[in-house]
């Protein structure tokens, strides 16, 4: 069974070099804030250096900083609440710094996903789109949005791509019989799930084929057989 960072900092430990051990003591004791820190806010408060605590990562098998960070987090999403990650996040704050605090978020999120990108599945997705007869894009609840400006920017090179979305969009576009709004959605190889989270009901729609999708862009309303009352 693989060890997590926390173990494998507790069993490494005697093996850390001075500066080494300070960061992994205060990751130990502290690794819910830990996970929320830059390198160089970790650097920061074990009175280290940025690139001592980058190398810390890459010692311990990591691709990078960010690829501890998300240990990290892994750890924090398994043992605490959500109000809990919530206070540990903002913990790491300063609130008098809040907007340079989210931008260098943002910066170190856009550098773990440049870090751990396979170049050649990405090729793999462009010439797959590329060479598609016809793209939907599902963009369902908040991922309308998304869906529209992915749909957007394709439209200016392509004129084969359709929004599936204005099912959900409608009021009551989608419901269950039981009498709730509330589902999930199960995205298969050629099939979609829709799944109520009162009664678990499923509605399996077809996805396979450009004429499944086709009939789905012209319902109206989508009604999961669920268990009534």
């Amino acid at each position: 069974m693989k060890m997590d960072i926390l173990s494998v900092l507790e069993h490494k430990f005697p093996s850390f070099s001075k500066g080494q051990r300070t960061i992994a003591q205060f990751i130990l004791k502290n690794y819910d804030k830990a996970a929320f820190m830059t390198a160089a806010r970790l650097g920061e408060v074990t009175g280290v250096s940025e690139s001592t605590v980058v190398r810390f990562a890459a010692d311990l098998g990591y691709r990078g900083y960010p690829g501890m960070k998300k240990a990290l987090q892994e750890i924090v999403r398994n043992r605490l609440t959500s109000v809990e990650r919530i206070e540990a996040a903002e913990s790491t704050m300063d609130g008098r710094d809040v907007l340079k605090a989210v931008l260098r978020a943002d910066i170190n999120n856009l550098q773990a996903t440049l870090d751990e990108i396979d170049q050649d599945y990405f090729n793999q997705a462009v010439d797959m789109i590329l060479s598609a007869k016809h793209i939907y894009i599902i963009g369902m609840r908040t991922s309308t949005t998304l869906a529209d400006f992915l749909a957007t920017y394709l439209k200016l090179l392509l004129d084969n791509v359709t929004v599936v979305k204005e099912i959900a969009a409608r009021e009551n576009g989608i419901t269950c019989s039981c009498g709730s709004k509330d589902y999930g959605m199960e995205i298969h190889s050629t099939y979609v799930d829709l799944v109520c989270k009162s009664c678990g009901a499923k509605l399996r729609i077809g996805a396979a084929t450009d004429e499944d999708l086709d009939r789905l862009c012209c319902r109206m309303t989508l009604q999961i057989p669920g268990k009534k009352g």
